[in-house]
């Protein structure tokens, strides 16, 4: 059983993923160019391998497990896009990770995953702004990228301990 502190920092750990793949595209762009398609195909591995591990840890719960499926094909349907942002892949792995936080093990391997689907995905995010000759022309929309990526986790570690306050767990 995790506490609220241990939980907010396997959250923490995996949403660190993403801002250490920004930092890996900021310092090697002329990286980014020749391994967008490797960093593409990394990214839809672990996301393959994270549908898997969900599906293995959740295979108890198959109500939640149904829910969790039908309330995707709703969302997709009703947004006409079948593709997760970055901020919705995070909240359902936030989600997830609670639906079975009293499995020690099984947070820290969702976080894991997560974290390593960080990496390529904060490198692409940074490849966009390298077309201009330097990243210090487009560093100002970046920043404000990173701003509101950390300002939707905060949300949801504030939802999160919202849960944990009100008595889900010990």
């Amino acid at each position: 059983m995790l506490t609220l502190l241990q939980f907010v920092f396997a959250l923490l750990a995996s949403y660190a993923g993403l801002y250490v793949g920004v930092l890996l595209g900021i310092n090697s762009p002329e990286e980014l160019k020749p391994g967008k398609k490797y960093f593409h195909l990394c990214k839809d591995v672990l996301f393959l391998i994270l549908i898997f591990a969900i599906i293995y840890l959740l295979r108890e719960q198959w109500p939640s497990l149904l829910l969790l499926f039908v309330t995707y094909v709703f969302f997709r349907v009703v947004h006409k896009r079948w593709t997760f942002t970055l901020q919705e892949f995070y909240i359902c792995i936030a989600v997830i990770a609670l639906m079975v936080s009293k499995d020690t093990g099984a947070v820290f391997l969702l976080t894991s995953i997560a974290f390593l689907y960080g990496l390529p995905a904060g490198s692409l995010i940074v490849e966009p702004y390298t077309k201009h000759k330097t990243l210090l022309v487009k560093r100002r929309q970046l920043i404000y990228k990173a701003f509101n990526l950390t300002a939707d986790f905060i949300s949801v570690l504030a939802l999160i301990t919202l849960v944990f306050l009100f008595g889900t767990f010990k």
